[in-house]
């Protein structure tokens, strides 16, 4: 039903530890470790990654649309940022070119499960997801099981409940901006392409372009209730992140 790729930084061995052992816990064994480390020529990769402040504060208006206390101070990604951005596109290309699969999970290297969530709870939202929702399209094009933060930092449009033997029966469709990190986010094949096809270049890190392109492809956003997933790099006694979003 679905295939599986985690974003990992080679050189934190302790991140590979844990999240090799979060997947055994959730009896998943199978999975594409992607790394694709880059060299020090990162900024120079053509059409990869631009440092644009004018494409980079349009990308980042649909979230400034939504919080107009906040604003916008541009700065040259961080290599870290640059090379999540990467693993990204990298992993979504393996899954929309060699998969034989309808969905990928895709999670990054500091992802916590909830104690109470198993694999037959991933294919039982993917099932849900996949329900339609109107004439021309299913309930979820993107899906978050996750992320750094609580559901407050979103606006959601509609909540649905479903009569199922699982802790996690209530999906909640986002309004735009609808991202909650990029921790763990399962994505239709189809869909994953048309992302694909408009991902690069990169002005900005990977959860905020995403708020972009998600809304100009006029995606529906899900996000699970209660959240199944969480991040270790947003615990006080988790990892360090060098990521900065």
């Amino acid at each position: 039903m679905f295939d599986t790729y985690v974003m990992h930084c080679e050189r934190l061995t302790e991140r590979r530890d844990h999240i090799e052992k979060t997947l055994r816990g959730m009896d998943i064994y199978n999975y594409y470790l992607i790394t694709n480390e880059m060299d020090d020529d990162w900024f120079s990769y053509s059409g990869f990654y631009e440092d644009n402040e004018l494409k980079a504060r349009e990308y980042a208006q649909v979230w400034l649309d939504k919080h107009p206390d906040e604003t916008y101070n541009h700065q040259k990604l961080s290599m870290a940022s640059i090379s999540l951005c990467w693993k990204w596109y990298n992993a979504l290309k393996r899954f929309v070119d060699s998969s034989e699969s309808d969905y990928g999970l895709f999670l990054e290297d500091d992802c916590c499960f909830d104690k109470h969530a198993n694999k037959k709870d991933i294919e039982l939202i993917i099932k849900l997801a996949d329900i339609p929702h109107t004439p021309t399209r299913s309930v979820g094009d993107v899906i978050f099981l996750g992320g750094a933060f609580g559901h407050s930092i979103l606006n959601f449009t509609k909540t649905l409940y479903f009569d199922v033997d699982s802790l996690f029966d209530v999906l909640l469709i986002a309004d735009h901006p609808s991202t909650n990190t990029t921790s763990s986010l399962i994505i239709e094949k189809s869909v994953a392409k048309r992302i694909l096809d408009v991902l690069c270049p990169f002005y900005l890190p990977v959860d905020w372009q995403f708020n972009h392109i998600f809304k100009e492809l006029d995606l529906s956003v899900v996000h699970t209730y209660p959240y199944m997933c969480s991040q270790l790099s947003a615990k006080k006694d988790g990892f360090i992140s060098e990521v900065k979003r």
